[in-house]
């Protein structure tokens, strides 16, 4: 993926936040992988792509 493209893309997620909770979560739906670990700081591991939505968009 080229640079200008992983930019476009930071964009898009930035405004689907901003938006609604709905939007967000069907912006990453379409991005986020099937298999992902995210690790932060003094917070359990996000170990599903489930558990990303959910930190991100909240829960359904």
């Amino acid at each position: 993926m080229a640079h200008e493209e992983l930019i476009d893309l930071e964009q898009q997620g930035w405004q689907a936040l901003m938006a609604t909770p709905a939007a967000a979560r069907k912006f990453y739906e379409n991005v986020f992988d099937e298999r992902k670990v995210v690790l932060l700081s003094d917070l359990p591991p996000i170990r599903t792509r489930d558990e990303a939505l959910d930190a991100l968009c909240g829960p359904v």
